[in-house]
């Protein structure tokens, strides 16, 4: 019986373990992933500015030049777009919806994103640029704060994972 219980508490430490590892890495990959969105939204810019290129073409290049769920998010838009939807806007903030939580961003990021949906290939490019411009900076202040999270409560989460796994291995022994 004393083996099961060892096993037990093992293996409860080591899903404890495996939580605050997973937690720990959502603090870590949110100041990346808002970096690439950034990053995505800086050269939305420079091609509405000097490329005036279609947005369906814009939102292509963009997939292609992300990866992981910010990519899914770009191609999701891309195709809205190609299938000749009347509104952008609902299908953005929906591709917004589906793809920021697994890029481990939050409703903070997903209402500056989204706001962009409302002007967007319905305005013209300066009020395009000026709303690409808040969003920017509202990212950028959200990657910093993201940036002192991931320190501050990154090593913590791995931390309290280990330790409470730990008491669990000790009180099933």
């Amino acid at each position: 019986m004393a083996m099961h219980e060892a096993w037990l508490g093992m293996m409860l430490w080591a899903l404890s373990l495996w939580s605050g590892l997973a937690v720990a890495e959502g603090y870590r990959m949110r100041p990346r992933q808002l970096r690439a969105l950034r990053e995505a939204l800086v050269r939305m810019e420079t091609e509405i500015v000097y490329g005036r290129t279609a947005l369906e073409e814009i939102f292509r290049r963009l997939a292609a030049g992300t990866s992981g769920p910010l990519a899914g998010f770009f191609a999701e838009v891309a195709e809205a777009i190609a299938g000749g939807t009347d509104d952008l806007a609902p299908a953005f903030r929906q591709a917004v919806e589906r793809h920021f939580p697994r890029a481990h961003l939050g409703r903070e990021e997903q209402a500056a994103v989204s706001a962009l949906a409302e002007v967007l290939g319905r305005t013209d490019v300066a009020s395009q640029i000026r709303h690409l411009r808040l969003a920017l900076s509202a990212l950028e202040a959200l990657e910093a704060r993201a940036r002192e999270e991931e320190a501050r409560y990154g090593r913590l989460a791995r931390a309290f994972g280990f330790l409470f796994g730990l008491f669990l291995l000790v009180l099933f022994l």
